[in-house]
């Protein structure tokens, strides 16, 4: 019941989020 655009988003933002802590630390 989620839209495949916010789903994308989500999981985009996600791997975003992971790596830049990654990068960061």
């Amino acid at each position: 019941a989620v839209p495949l655009p916010g789903a994308i988003w989500l999981f985009v933002t996600g791997i975003a989020g992971v790596l830049g802590l990654r990068r960061r630390r």
